[in-house]
């Protein structure tokens, strides 16, 4: 495995936390809001919502974090170099 040689700057960090939550907050409004769309009438009840959610909230969103922290990884901005000690 390759070493990464750099450490990430609080800001840096900040900034990923903040973009994955929107990220977040809006890819699990979506699932929601298709799974209540798409969902026949007699299945509308708020168990079979709640649990249709957290599947695809937790089934999509373990992919999506790892693509996500993936792309980071090649962004270098707020990554600072170790000093050789």
């Amino acid at each position: 495995m390759k070493n990464n040689s750099k450490n990430e700057l609080k800001k840096r960090s900040f900034v990923k936390t903040i973009i994955w939550r929107v990220i977040g907050i809006v890819w699990t409004w979506i699932g929601a809001y298709f799974i209540v769309q798409l969902l026949p009438e007699n299945m509308k009840n708020a168990a079979t919502i709640a649990t249709a959610v957290v599947i695809f909230h937790h089934s999509t969103r373990m992919i999506m974090y790892y693509f996500y922290e993936r792309i980071w990884n090649n962004i270098t901005w707020g990554k600072v170099s170790r000093n050789s000690a």
